[in-house]
């Protein structure tokens, strides 16, 4: 008989279960280095390979055969955790070889969910089958699953040396790590900063340094404020331009109720983080890239400006209640608020959701879908409880809306959505001006309870962080960069604003006014970069004040 090449210890010890328990997870964490994922990712792959254990254990109880046990449980792991996967594969395919029109019925919608679960358990009963008829040893086996395994493993242990993130962020701490312990290797560089505190120091230096002398005079005026971010909100002009959508009757209100809209109002960057760490701490970013280097690709600092921002604190020391909102997305969370409001029930975070959908479970539980409209829902039926806190308050609301996924018609009824890169160009604009509308209707109950419920009139700015786009951001930046930005003040005095005022001048013009503060405003800037590296700015105004 023919001698098996594999080693004795590779075919003995049964680890593959465990190991495709782990790697999807521990996949799309590398994915998402230097997002904060990393406690979930632990704690999703811990408890998958004790589920995976007891599958094992279970199994083997059941058929007197710890080998073959094995492999029938990681073919009900691959399964499980391909099953989105396969679906979103196929359908490229479809695409590829123009079939998609005539199948989506095979792609799309809940149907066809049912029919890929159909086919994938038609699969795992299959090969089951084979498998406890298998002739040959199940130990050779075994040992090449032990393989597989461990080379999918290895490839996870290489995306992430290799990633940006940790060359930016992890492997300057190690760095630093190696030099206290008495390394003489002095080609290591210094550490750079990217943890919370350390940026929340950082940006504290900047405050201190872009407006020293300006501090506030201590004004005793102290409106509640109203920060609303509607996320991805396009400017007027390129809703009418692009999506056919014409926004007057909002805008319309929105004067009659006394607001100010900035109708030539820009983005000064083209991502959420860069936005609002920008508008929060009154500065442009660019010291980022003084202090950390153009190639330094690591969000982090900017989404410690945001969680941690130098607003909050002036305020806060003011006695201001800080009041803020569960969004799904942790980097615009700022947990540490006096008040913080998300739904009583689980709210899967993006990480974990993100994970379920390429799994069985994106049938099983409630859809991507509906956790986004009702996290939405939540955030816009409550924005109103700050008018109910007895303190100065500064609620700060990030409503992922128009933003996908597009989880509303256009009277704000239920729909399904699909990835983002599923929609045809067509599609995509019927479905964000859906988005808006009925956004919109949801707005104007928001201001109203506003307006009436707040015992003194207070400081609404609703504004958007960027502007839309369907494809690359750099195809079409002054769309991107085009944003709803209203401002509405007790005086509705808004001489110091214009119609060309960007977020990092928002709060300049706030503070001076209401604050008894004298600062400068800055020059209206719009700066680009890659998602790559987030912090090589290109200056674009030119290109984004050229207009649809």
């Amino acid at each position: 008989m023919k001698e098996s090449n594999v080693h004795p210890n590779v075919k003995t010890f049964v680890l593959h279960p465990f190991i495709f328990a782990v790697f999807p997870i521990l996949s799309l964490y590398v994915k998402n280095l230097g997002r904060g994922f990393l406690g979930e990712a632990i704690a999703i792959a811990v408890g998958a390979a004790v589920l995976a254990a007891l599958l094992w254990l279970f199994s083997s109880l059941l058929i007197k055969d710890g080998n073959r046990a094995a492999i029938i449980v990681s073919v009900f792991l691959v399964l499980f955790f391909t099953y989105g996967h396969a679906i979103s594969a196929f359908r490229i395919v479809l695409e590829r070889v123009h079939l998609l029109d005539r199948a989506r019925f095979l792609v799309e919608g809940e149907p066809a969910q049912r029919l890929w679960l159909a086919a994938w358990t038609i699969v795992f009963i299959t090969v089951s089958y084979l498998i406890l008829h298998l002739a040959h040893d199940p130990r050779v086996v075994t040992g090449f699953l032990n393989i597989v395994s461990l080379t999918l493993i290895a490839m996870v242990g290489v995306g992430f040396f290799t990633s940006g993130a940790f060359r930016a962020s992890l492997m300057p701490r190690l760095r630093r790590v190696l030099a206290h312990a008495g390394s003489s290797n002095t080609a290591f560089l210094p550490l750079v900063a990217s943890s919370p505190i350390d940026v929340g120091k950082m940006s504290e230096r900047w405050w201190t340094n872009t407006i020293a002398g300006d501090a506030d005079t201590g004004s005793d005026s102290a409106p509640d404020i109203y920060y609303i971010i509607l996320d991805m909100y396009a400017r007027a002009d390129y809703l009418e331009e692009i999506y056919d959508y014409d926004n007057s009757d909002f805008l319309s209100f929105l004067a009659k109720k006394g607001f100010y809209v900035a109708s030539k109002s820009t983005s000064n960057y083209p991502y959420t983080t860069h936005s609002l760490a920008s508008s929060l701490n009154l500065v442009y970013l660019d010291r980022i890239a003084d202090e950390l280097g153009e190639d330094y690709n690591d969000f982090s600092p900017s989404i410690a400006l945001v969680k941690h921002s130098s607003l909050v604190e002036r305020l806060r020391s003011r006695g201001y209640t800080i009041a803020a909102f569960s969004t799904g997305y942790w980097f615009t969370e700022i947990r540490d608020a006096d008040v913080y409001m998300e739904r009583p029930e689980w709210n899967p975070s993006e990480f974990q959701s993100g994970l379920a959908n390429s799994t069985v479970l994106a049938l099983l539980w409630k859809t991507q879908d509906d956790f986004h409209r009702n996290r939405v829902l939540y955030t816009l039926n409550h924005i109103a409880d700050g008018t109910r806190i007895d303190s100065p308050t500064f609620v700060f609301a990030h409503v992922v809306a128009p933003h996908p996924p597009y989880a509303f018609g256009p009277n704000g009824e239920a729909v399904q959505s699909k990835p983002h890169d599923e929609y045809t160009y067509d599609e995509f604009k019927v479905a964000y001006r859906n988005q808006v509308a009925s956004l919109n209707a949801r707005m104007k109950i928001v201001i109203e309870e506003i307006l009436s419920q707040s015992p003194e009139p207070p400081i609404i700015i609703v504004q958007a962080d960027h502007g839309s786009c369907f494809t690359e951001y750099y195809r079409n930046i002054p769309e991107r960069m085009s944003i709803l930005n209203a401002y509405y003040f007790p005086d509705q005095d808004y001489a110091a604003l214009y119609e060309g005022i960007t977020p990092v001048n928002t709060f300049r013009v706030v503070l001076n006014k209401y604050f008894g503060a004298d600062y400068e405003l800055l020059e209206d800037r719009n700066w680009f970069s890659s998602w790559d590296l987030p912090y090589a700015f290109t200056d674009v105004t030119d290109q984004v004040l050229a207009g649809p």
